[in-house]
């Protein structure tokens, strides 16, 4: 592992990285490793360590996915059910067509139903109000900020783009499959991973950190570029700013090693989590043939590299 360290120690040296965890393991876990590099809070000189608690941001998306197929796999609902009685606020959107003459919205009744497929999969007919022009548009006329909002209804009650089914687009679906988790358990998010993680021995994975007194000391300071390439501390509020609701599609926080806990349980279907089928179908090919083009697509486009790298 010599290499791959130096090359890690270089990044941080010259300031390409602030820091950096690598944790792997094999399929039995006869064999882990983990090894962390660079600065807690850069750019100050206190090291990070291997309990250094990460904002996911959008690797929340895995996670809450996994708590909604778990509902699935008890029998609470069904990945084709219609989610629109659990999730009126979800159900009421119209679609957004564009702006007319006169600069008013064109919005249509949507006539498909809405899935937990659909959802989970970014075919729901949503997408995230900041990547699409006539949404920010929409948000603007009505003096809201693209992005905003401390729940979940309030964020991403906004009308979709297309009918449910029929397109493909990156989306805030995955945060209303949490909160469908939510209703169908009558619980918390937060509450859902600790009870579905605790069997692979997982303690750190919350959305909420500040209030675990062995958590909120450890969480990794957020660092940006300037536009000539410096690393400096963000001073900017962060996706979770003013946010009161988990937001299972960018809202958690965990190790990385907890975070391979699950990545590991799912790869080597061990069935401490889900059904082994369901986890096989987790990897099977879920979309419409208008939906993988349209995922295509972004994969090619500038927005694309910029979200997925």
């Amino acid at each position: 592992m010599g290499k791959l360290e130096d090359t890690l120690a270089k990044g941080v040296e010259d300031g390409n990285t602030p820091h950096a965890i690598v944790c792997a393991t094999n399929k039995d876990g006869s064999f882990t490793y983990q090894h962390a590099v660079g600065k807690a809070h850069y750019p100050d000189h206190k090291p990070i360590q291997d309990d250094a608690i990460f904002a996911l941001a959008s690797q929340t998306k895995l996670l809450t996915t996994i708590a909604a197929l778990h509902v699935v796999d008890k029998g609470l609902f069904g990945l084709d059910d219609d989610v629109c009685e659990k999730l009126p606020e979800l159900a009421k959107q119209p679609i957004l067509k564009g702006f007319d003459d006169n600069d008013k919205p064109v919005l249509i009744e949507r006539k498909n139903s809405i899935t937990l497929r659909q959802l989970l999969t970014h075919s729901a007919g949503a997408t995230y109000d900041s990547m699409n022009p006539h949404l920010a548009k929409f948000h603007a006329q009505q003096g809201l900020v693209p992005g905003s909002g401390p729940t979940v209804v309030e964020r991403f009650g906004i009308p979709l783009i297309y009918e449910p089914g029929e397109s493909w687009a990156y989306s805030g679906s995955i945060d209303w499959a949490g909160k469908l988790v939510e209703r169908l358990t009558d619980s918390t998010l937060d509450e859902c991973f600790k009870q579905l993680f605790a069997p692979l021995g997982v303690t750190s994975i919350t959305f909420w950190p500040d209030r675990n007194p062995k958590l909120k000391d450890e969480v990794l300071g957020i660092v940006v570029r300037t536009p000539e390439g410096k690393l400096v501390p963000n001073t900017e509020p962060t996706l979770n700013t003013g946010s009161t609701d988990c937001f299972g599609g960018h809202g958690g926080f965990s190790t990385m090693n907890d975070y391979l806990k699950v990545q590991h349980s799912i790869l080597a279907n061990d069935r401490k989590l889900l059904k082994p089928e369901t986890v096989e179908m987790m990897f099977q090919p879920q979309l419409p043939a208008a939906g993988k083009r349209d995922l295509m697509a972004f994969m090619a486009s500038p927005m694309g590299a910029y979200v997925i790298g």
